[in-house]
């Protein structure tokens, strides 16, 4: 018999190992203001896991992960799973709820069929992920030395000044310029690699990157102002960067997130990158509001 429950740090225990090594710690803070999960057990086993996230800086709850393990699945337990776990937002008060997963995996297939059966937005490409390897220094453009323009240079990201960020958030008011995913002030544990670029005594550019595991910096932010973009001088930021990390022996890997929202960034990776990556995928992207839709069935 299928028992779904809303967990907390103590009866989460069991459903650790249903979701990623990451985000497992997370459940030691299930059932408080920024975790919610809901375990599936079968005959007393746990059997499935729905994680959510409140990410209130961005003005909604990312389903974080959604796992079945694999003699329960093909009957319904993770349609139910969410189901529940939106029940349980609705009743916290969440509001929106956003779903994702990459295409070329098991799942791609499975996870619009499920978001559709309950009720789901139609999900859109959001981003590219790329992932490599060393084999990444053999690309040509990396032994490139890319100009920069005039008045400017790279410095790394812990040089930058806290009346910088101040400065940026201030011409971003008055003048917006930056997309809302990608202002620099909302990333923290910002790696060592990381770097800015400086034009005419502001900051102008940036490549940030964060440790994803032990192995792995995740290049999760990067952006010109758009004066700049058509030079194509971010290309001097990536390099700089790469090279720090290619110093690191101990960080061999790295994943590479592209926004579809800069198209000129989306074809370099594409016609340029992809043929020395281990892997390119789309994430796809919903959001679902909750507030105004039906509860569903009980639990």
């Amino acid at each position: 018999m299928l028992k779904l429950t809303v967990l907390d740090a103590f009866n989460s225990l069991p459903f650790h190992g249903l979701t990623y090594p990451s985000l497992q710690p997370l459940l030691f803070s299930a059932g408080n203001a920024a975790v919610t999960a809901v375990g599936a057990t079968e005959e007393g086993e746990a059997a499935g896991l729905a994680l959510a996230l409140r990410l209130p800086q961005k003005g909604f709850t990312r389903l974080a992960s959604l796992f079945v393990r694999e003699g329960s699945r093909r009957r319904g337990i993770a349609t139910r799973l969410l189901a529940a776990l939106e029940d349980e937002l609705r009743r916290e008060g969440v509001e929106r709820l956003e779903a994702s997963y990459q295409t070329g995996r098991t799942t791609s297939e499975a996870a619009p069929r499920l978001l559709a059966r309950l009720g789901w937005p139609e999900a859109r490409p959001d981003r590219l992920v790329c992932r490599c390897d060393r084999r990444m220094l053999d690309s040509p453009w990396l032994a490139r030395d890319y100009s920069l323009p005039r008045d400017s240079s790279i410095v790394p990201w812990t040089e930058v000044r806290a009346a910088e960020i101040e400065a940026l958030r201030e011409s971003q008011h008055s003048d917006p310029w930056i997309p809302d995913s990608l202002r620099p002030w909302e990333y923290r544990d910002i790696a060592f690699n990381s770097v800015a670029m400086r034009h005419k005594g502001a900051l102008a550019g940036w490549v940030l990157t964060q440790r994803f595991d032990s192995s792995t910096l995740v290049y999760s932010n990067s952006y010109m102002h758009p004066t700049l973009q058509r030079t194509a001088r971010i290309l001097a930021l990536y390099v700089r960067a790469i090279r720090a990390q290619a110093a690191d022996p101990t960080l061999p890997n790295a994943v590479w997130v592209v926004p579809f929202v800069h198209p000129t960034m989306v074809r370099f990776v594409r016609s340029t990158l992809a043929p020395h990556m281990n892997r390119v995928e789309e994430l796809h992207v919903s959001i679902k509001p909750l507030a105004a839709t039906t509860v569903g069935a009980p639990a």
